[in-house]
């Protein structure tokens, strides 16, 4: 979630002029999804009747999975079902009457977990995975409630329990429960708005409210409680993040005016660095090193994106040296499991190439004029895979995302990216929501090496097994 520091002024909700360009579009359709994030209230409608916002399970574990890797997808009405990678050997995961939205495997594999709204109220579900072949069961019910509705969920490292947020009269409170439901849920902090990192099973990285004097940012034990020593001065409210192997922690610290920090610091206090940024900022360690990236405008500018938009740089915290990565304006980026890649969304220009979704065919491209591209449905960026190593752009192309994905995902993709899996198991492929004919929005896997992209299902989200 996206919180200013001070809530926008009455015409920040008034319709804008349109814009001709690739990152006016980008403007104004995300003016509307940052505005709705302002009030808790209304980030927590917006969840649970758009999709919901999702964090993070842990880092994952990077070891390729066995060719039996698949794919939960959930459809515009809310079913639930997972596929292989071609779309095929499908598996209904259902509850009369619930819809569901962005399901989160377990980190094992073996469970997915969602949330479920109905008429008598929204709960926490957790359906172990099974094959075409054997007889469903009915799911684990962690939490359900009519008047606290959870929103969001993502798995402990060791899938033995559940943290998710939860509307309450006067904000937002982060619970967490065992998977098997053996025990109540319990509370560990209340906030608005929150986001959160896991460093183990008994301890978060959190992040609560805004820069100012309500705001809070450090450990916590899973009773709420801080850890003495690792509080810090939090800057605009975006995620935290903590490396894979625990040693280093990195957050967004406030600056002076315009300016502010993104900040990678040993968690046993012996080193930090420093990174001065010129608007927001968002960030993710590789799952495999202690590198971080980083996307943010690196110069002072007035016609800032309301979203971490700029160049992909990357930061190791033995060297305190910031590279480079990728220029332009990025919006969002996803390691690849190995950390040898990361998967890019940047600003395009109006007269690209777009890969769209089509009925029976693998990637359909269609030449778009900026008429056109108003006319339709999504919005084009463009897709890069990047190597990390070389820097070199190994394959790009231009994808219609759909609506759902750019308001609810791309603001956040440092949350999204860090609780569901965008790559497959053994990062040959990424998927993605693509609008095509008919504004129908299939899901799409995108080889990496610059091979056709395949629809796997006609569906508003997909993320793939461990």
């Amino acid at each position: 979630m996206v919180v200013m520091d001070e809530i926008p002024a009455a015409e920040a909700f008034e319709p804008q002029p349109e814009e001709a360009t690739a990152a006016g579009r980008l403007r104004r359709r995300l003016r509307i999804a940052v505005t709705l994030t302002v009030v808790a209230a209304i980030v927590v409608l917006a969840a649970i009747e758009g999709g919901g916002y999702i964090i993070r399970t842990d880092t994952f574990d990077s070891t390729p999975a066995p060719a039996a890797a698949r794919l939960a997808v959930v459809d515009s009405a809310g079913a639930l079902t997972t596929i292989d990678e071609r779309g095929g050997s499908a598996v209904a995961y259902s509850v009369p009457g619930i819809a569901f939205r962005f399901p989160a495997w377990s980190p094992d594999g073996s469970r997915i977990a969602a949330i479920g709204q109905g008429s008598d109220g929204t709960g926490v579900y957790v359906f172990a995975a099974r094959a075409a072949a054997e007889a469903g069961a009915d799911p684990v019910v962690v939490y359900e409630s009519a008047d606290r509705p959870p929103f969001y969920l993502y798995w402990t490292p060791d899938g033995g329990q559940l943290t998710f947020l939860t509307t309450e009269p006067d904000g937002l409170a982060l619970r967490i429960a065992p998977a098997d439901a053996s025990a109540m849920a319990s509370t560990v902090r209340a906030g608005a708005p929150m986001y959160w990192d896991i460093v183990d099973s008994g301890r978060l990285l959190v992040h609560a409210g805004t820069s100012g004097p309500d705001g809070f940012l450090g450990e916590v034990g899973v009773d709420g409680a801080p850890f003495e020593g690792t509080g810090a001065l939090p800057g605009v409210f975006r995620a935290p993040a903590v490396s894979s192997d625990r040693r280093y922690r990195a957050y967004v610290a406030a600056g002076n005016g315009t300016t502010g920090e993104v900040v990678i610091e040993a968690r046993d206090g012996s080193s930090t660095n420093r990174v001065r940024v010129f608007g927001l900022a968002a960030l993710s360690f590789s799952p495999q090193r202690d590198e971080l990236a980083f996307v943010a405008p690196d110069q002072p500018t007035s016609d800032a994106l309301p979203l971490p938009a700029g160049p992909l740089r990357l930061i190791d915290p033995r060297t305190a040296a910031a590279r480079t990565l990728l220029d332009g304006t990025v919006v969002a980026v996803f390691w690849s499991p190995s950390g040898k890649e990361i998967a890019v969304l940047r600003l395009g220009n109006s007269g690209d190439n777009v890969t769209e979704a089509k009925r029976g065919a693998s990637a359909a491209l269609a030449r778009a004029n900026i008429a056109a591209e108003e006319a339709a449905a999504g919005l084009p960026l463009r897709l890069a895979f990047v190597e990390v190593a070389s820097g070199s752009v190994r394959s790009e192309r231009v994808v219609r995302l759909s609506d759902l994905f750019v308001n609810q995902v791309l603001p956040f993709f440092d949350q999204y990216a860090l609780s569901h899996r965008f790559w497959s198991p053994d990062g040959a492929a990424i998927v993605l929501p693509i609008v095509g004919e008919g504004d129908v929005t299939q899901l799409f896997v995108i080889p990496a090496d610059g091979s056709d992209a395949h629809a796997v299902a006609t569906g508003e989200m997909g993320f793939w097994s461990p």
